[in-house]
């Protein structure tokens, strides 16, 4: 009825949404994924393109040259629940001179076929 507070009830759920998401808005695989460390580790895990953990290096926000680094010129996305505000500031700042979507799902934990508690999860999906 009330869930965990990581929300790992809702990882797998959240997983294959946002790559159902990812794959419609692109169509193509999703490569990265970040945001909150437990919902874009379990999407790694979880989503079936099986994407890198964590956004990709870029110079201006990494210091790195970009010669070896991983690039997001396959984009990403970026993971919260809505109540994960320091995640959405994080989300939107490395987003913001970028071309991204905004979108909200609800996810909702089931037992035995029985509804439970629900959460909502900020996706932002840059697609360069």
């Amino acid at each position: 009825n009330h869930g965990y507070e990581e929300g790992r009830t809702f990882y797998q759920q959240t997983a294959q949404e946002a790559t159902r998401q990812w794959r419609e808005l692109t169509g193509r695989p999703l490569a990265h994924v970040g945001g909150t460390e437990s919902l874009a580790l379990a999407t790694a895990f979880y989503s079936a393109d099986h994407p890198s953990y964590g956004l990709p290096a870029t110079p201006h926000l990494s210091g790195a040259d970009s010669s070896g680094a991983a690039t997001d010129e396959y984009g990403w996305i970026s993971l919260c629940f809505r109540n994960q505000s320091d995640c959405i500031a994080a989300a939107e700042s490395a987003a913001k001179s970028k071309d991204y979507v905004k979108r909200e799902f609800v996810v909702q934990a089931r037992l035995f076929g029985w509804a439970g508690c629900t959460r909502t999860v900020v996706a932002f999906l840059v697609t360069r």
